[in-house]
């Protein structure tokens, strides 16, 4: 479980930020507001996304920038939070890029515009590097070496760029380009088990919970086929991908989990059968009258991409707080050994506690020290 994550707060010291009993200040006063990211991931880590990196930029100034190898392969364990400090130009314009790379390829590039908090307070930014937007960087593979050397001599704007027509204001949201900014105002407040941990008893076992899966029919295919195992014939009916519905039979909503099958990303149970798990929640699938609703872009994945919809009642529903288990060093299939140094990135930096023992350089909002 972890119970600490990390901030730096310029101008004020070094603090611990926790996630009960919260507070950016202590001899400092008044105290910092901060933007709290958590970056995770519905791909199979490090399998799939093996590295991410974060770039900050305040006032078109690069605050903060690194990438790293992503645990058991490295120290940035899922979901990854860092802390952003509020500066103080309290109009300072925020850019903040966020990709996954397998080893040295690009699969996923969120791009945020936003403010940061003031007064003290601290809201959670989750930035989802997800497989539905899997394909939203543009640009060459990073340069051999560049995992090994944190990134400090990758431009990672300049270098990648989103499959959009406005490149500045525009990023990959659910498939599509879409407004990048991001109201912090409108962002909740970072409280206790928001966050969740890929360790712990709260995160979500892929295989497990698919083990005994059924495929879901889709339009006119009819009912679902009535596969094997306990989970056959039981939940839904059939999908409609017309208005990505679909009807409930017996089973409660809050036992259903359904997951996009892909042929070789995600959690693979059996050869070929790889499985991306959706979120019950404001951002994943919903349930109403008896009716499952699911985002668009789920609808669009089946049929543009050919992939299948499956479903199991074997766990309660994943939602967004409920990472996928960690991979351990065994199933990762490599050197669990971390790739970096361990040495501070320049400008300062800290061993967050509970955090893998990973370092982060300073955060932004770097009006201080």
């Amino acid at each position: 479980m972890r119970d600490v994550v990390g901030a730096r707060v310029i101008g004020c010291g070094l603090f611990a930020l926790g996630i009960s009993g919260m507070a950016l200040g202590g001899a400092c006063a008044p105290k910092k507001g901060a933007l709290m990211l958590s970056i995770n991931t519905d791909m199979k880590a490090p399998k799939d996304v093996n590295a991410v990196s974060i770039t900050i930029l305040v006032n078109d100034a690069v605050k903060h920038s690194f990438i790293g190898r992503v645990s058991p392969q490295g120290s940035v364990e899922l979901p990854a939070t860092l802390a952003i400090a509020e500066p103080l130009d309290p109009a300072a314009a925020v850019r903040i890029r966020i990709m996954a790379f397998q080893e040295l390829q690009p699969r996923v590039l969120r791009d945020v515009r936003t403010t940061i908090p003031r007064a003290g307070r601290v809201a959670l930014l989750r930035i989802p590097l997800d497989f539905v937007n899997d394909g939203s960087a543009k640009g060459s593979p990073l340069p051999p070496g560049s995992l090994e050397r944190g990134g400090g001599d990758v431009d990672f704007h300049a270098s990648f760029q989103p499959p959009c027509s406005d490149i500045l204001k525009e990023t990959v949201i659910d498939g599509e380009c879409k407004d990048s900014f991001v109201d912090s105002a409108a962002l909740p407040d970072l409280v206790d088990g928001l966050i969740g941990n890929s360790k712990g008893g709260s995160c979500f076992d892929v295989a497990r919970c698919f083990a005994n899966a059924t495929p879901v029919g889709q339009g006119g295919e009819g009912a679902p086929d009535a596969g094997v195992g306990p989970d056959a014939g039981v939940g839904p009916t059939s999908l409609d991908t017309g208005t990505c519905s679909l009807p409930l039979k017996d089973t409660a909503p809050a036992g259903l989990n359904f997951a996009l099958v892909t042929p070789g990303t995600g959690e693979c149970i059996r050869p070929g059968e790889c499985y991306i798990p959706l979120d019950r929640g404001p951002a994943g699938w919903k349930e109403s009258g008896g009716i499952v609703q699911f985002p668009p872009s789920v609808c669009k994945l089946l049929t543009t991409r050919k992939l299948r919809l499956f479903q199991s009642s074997s766990c309660a529903s994943k939602g967004e707080s409920n990472s996928i288990c960690a991979a351990s060093s065994a199933d990762s299939g490599v050197d669990a050994s971390p790739a970096d140094s361990g040495e501070d990135a320049e400008g300062g930096g800290r061993a967050i506690p509970g955090n893998g023992g990973k370092r982060f350089p300073r955060d932004a909002g770097g009006d201080g020290p």
